[in-house]
């Protein structure tokens, strides 16, 4: 077995977890008026431009996302005041509770990403529990688990339940006390998705459009867009044959979940650029404070044996979403539905 150098990946990590205002600032400017621009045609160009345009904004409705997403783990850039200004706006146009995000992503996913009973995002479910499930829910997690299903599943089971709505009981007393930051940030979220309606309703006749097909050009159809292109990531991230789930934390400390528990999917280097680097996860994982500008070196520091990775391909997908259905967590593997 190959010694890996820990003292390299602590150097490694420091030297990369360095941040720059200047280039911050500077992406999600570009971004947000990319967001701005698109916005504006689709509202404001005939068909079927417009359509491209709503194609666009979904899009750069995921890219804000991504900054934002650097932002609440305080890796975007020094300031963990403008980290908290930029990553709420960043987070406006996907309607994310940026303290919600904070409670699901950092504090329960990132503290122990795969572990059965923690880590809620794409949980499989064991053959015992398919078997005792009721056939309304089978038939649900069947459809999540099926390659053009796991397009829908990010919306309904992640965003909808836990991130829009604020109850202060269930989900948020599970996971630690319920905080006041949670309700004022539902109420920014909300605000701006009223805004937005009213905005879009108010213009569209200025554009020729009605509001209903303004609304599904500037709203609908980017925002479905963009929930398909979250679910779709974080399965690729965290899903493959050979990625274990843990019955414990015990299991997954020792194991190194960190990094054994992460896929790193291989795209070409324009749709690399085109995510932001989100999918050069296992150093996120391995060192969230990285910023999304460093990932990609970070990575490239990371001791290969220890990572699963793949090149995408659509087969390749296919075969993954077809074999990882249940995981037994006494045989420690993926299996099919009966």
């Amino acid at each position: 077995m190959a010694v890996i150098d820990t003292a390299g990946l602590r150097q490694a990590r420091l030297t990369y977890s360095k941040k720059s205002m200047a280039k911050a600032i500077a992406i999600f400017l570009l971004v947000l008026a990319g967001y701005v621009c698109a916005f504006i045609g689709a509202l404001a160009s005939p068909l079927p431009w417009s359509v491209l345009f709503s194609l666009a904004l979904g899009w750069l409705t995921g890219i804000l996302f991504v900054i934002g997403h650097d932002a609440c783990h305080h890796s975007y850039t020094s300031s963990r005041r403008i980290n908290a200004v930029v990553g709420r706006i960043a987070m406006l146009p996907s309607l994310h509770n940026f303290s919600l995000w904070d409670l699901g992503h950092n504090r329960i996913h990132h503290r122990h990403n795969n572990v059965r009973g923690f880590d809620y995002v794409w949980e499989p479910m064991s053959p015992d529990d398919y078997e005792a499930s009721s056939p309304v829910n089978r038939a649900l997690y069947r459809l999540t688990r099926s390659p053009i299903g796991i397009l829908f599943y990010y919306a309904f089971d992640i965003w909808f339940p836990k991130i829009f709505l604020v109850r202060k009981k269930g989900y948020c007393l599970k996971y630690g006390a319920y905080r006041r930051e949670y309700l004022l940030d539902g109420i920014l979220v909300w605000s701006f998705l009223v805004a937005q309606i009213i905005l879009i309703w108010s213009i569209s006749e200025k554009f020729g459009k009605g509001p209903i097909e303004a609304i599904l050009l500037a709203f609908v159809i980017p925002f479905t867009i963009w929930n398909m292109l979250m679910s779709f990531v974080i399965y690729l991230h965290h899903t493959h044959p050979d990625v274990p789930w843990y019955a414990s934390v015990d299991d997954w400390r020792a194991q190194g979940g960190a990094l054994t528990g992460v896929v790193h999917v291989r795209f070409p280097l324009v749709i690399r650029k085109a995510l932001l680097e989100i999918m050069e996860h296992n150093a996120h994982h391995f060192a969230p404070g990285v910023p999304l500008y460093n990932l990609a070196s970070m990575q490239a520091t990371l001791p290969k044996e220890k990572i699963i990775e793949w090149q995408w391909t659509l087969p390749g997908f296919w075969r993954i979403a077809t074999a990882c259905q249940l995981y037994d967590y006494d045989q420690k593997c993926w299996v099919r539905f009966p």
